[in-house]
């Protein structure tokens, strides 16, 4: 029972590894004195980048409830057909053994709005989505729309602009733009999402962590020279801030059309985390 399609996976997998753009420097920003706390806007990006870091392996201290919901959509944009799956992600203890990123269990409790069967429960825990994309993206190897929970690789696009202050949930943030790179040069499929690819963060004024993320294309995107066409794609995160310190997503969504042939595709992938118990609160078989 994978809930995953193979079109949207390799779709995905573009998309985040495309963003990433590792190695680029961003644009010196134009007026330094008027961010708060920060000298310029690459010292801001630069504790944006350590911040972020920590909150992603902060998920591994955590246990969570977990909702993805993946529909397909129609011409005018309505679901035509969905799969809904909640579970409990639960950290599983770190041994010697294992050693590499934390492993979770993962215990399916809701598939389309019902009660799951033993053997769902089981092929949801062996199969462990959330896992393999979490051990994928904090290993920096690229990875699927929830891969970008992390959302670390819009820290590293080509070109920024500070747009002064602005209160996300109350929370006062730095509001950062960056901008689709049209000269770049290059036919790589990385050179070709940077052409297209724009967005906004918001960045906490205090700890410069990312409490908000909004990201779109501006041009469709040639994914495989004509055969698979990204015609469109919108990104929308929000964070939350945990008792502890770190924030972590309340939302992820991703909408995109993905051209085949030129037969459009539309979907809409959500997550939804809440519900964040520390680990060390948690009895050891909880998650079973």
């Amino acid at each position: 029972m994978r809930h995953d399609r193979a079109p949207e996976m390799f779709i995905m997998i573009a998309v985040i590894a495309a963003l990433a753009m590792c190695g680029t420097t961003p644009a010196a920003d134009p007026d330094p004195g008027a961010i708060t706390g920060y000298a310029s806007l690459e010292s801001l990006l630069d504790v944006a980048r350590r911040a972020q870091k920590a909150d992603l392996e902060s998920w591994g201290r955590y246990r969570f409830r977990r909702q993805a919901v993946r529909a397909k959509l129609d011409s005018d944009g309505r679901v035509s057909s969905r799969t809904d799956v909640e579970s409990i992600v639960t950290p599983l203890p770190v041994t010697t053994s294992t050693g590499g990123p934390p492993r979770f269990d993962e215990t399916l409790v809701r598939l389309d709005g019902a009660e799951p069967t033993a053997a769902q429960v089981d092929h949801h825990r062996q199969d462990a989505p959330f896992s393999r994309r979490y051990a994928t993206t904090i290993g920096n190897e690229g990875a699927e729309e929830e891969g970008g929970y992390s959302l670390s690789f819009l820290l590293r696009m080509s070109s920024y602009r500070h747009d002064g202050e602005e209160k996300v949930d109350g929370q006062l943030c730095h509001r950062v733009r960056f901008e689709a790179d049209t000269g770049a040069k290059g036919d790589d499929l990385e050179t070709r999402f940077a052409r297209s690819v724009a967005g906004t963060l918001w960045l906490t004024v205090e700890g410069a962590h990312m409490a908000r993320a909004s990201v779109h294309s501006v041009t469709p995107i040639d994914i495989t020279f004509g055969i698979v066409r990204l015609s469109e794609l919108e990104i929308e995160m929000v964070s939350q801030a945990l008792a502890a310190g770190p924030w972590v997503p309340r939302l992820i969504e991703t909408r995109s059309t993905v051209r085949i042939l030129g037969v459009p595709m539309r979907r809409l992938s959500r997550y939804s985390y809440s519900e964040f118990v520390p680990a060390s609160a948690v009895p050891a078989a909880a998650g079973r």
